[in-house]
């Protein structure tokens, strides 16, 4: 069942998101404006997860295998920063490196 695996996918990454910007909040300790907006950004997260969780786990019993997507907080911020960068870059915009 697609949903299933979905459900898995989205609350895992939440979970994953939130512990990426906690891990930004704790390297930029020294910036509060920084440091806030990311634990801001992973409560949200955390209740996401919290909402998803009761519908994952429901249908985790028809899911298919699903992959693993295990990526450490950095390495997701990067992959979506890039992302921004190309996005940006399309648009025809100059991108300060």
């Amino acid at each position: 069942m697609h949903l299933a695996h979905y459900l898995g996918l989205l609350h895992r990454a939440q979970v994953n998101l939130a512990g990426a910007f906690r891990e930004v909040a704790e390297a930029h300790g020294a910036e509060p404006d920084v440091a806030h907006l990311c634990r801001q950004q992973a409560r949200i997260c955390d209740r996401h997860a919290e909402r998803l969780e009761p519908f994952a786990r429901r249908y985790a019993e028809e899911a298919p295998d699903e992959p693993d997507l295990e990526w450490s907080g950095s390495s997701l911020l990067t992959v979506f920063g890039q992302m921004t960068i190309e996005r940006i870059a399309s648009d025809g915009r100059s991108v300060g490196l």
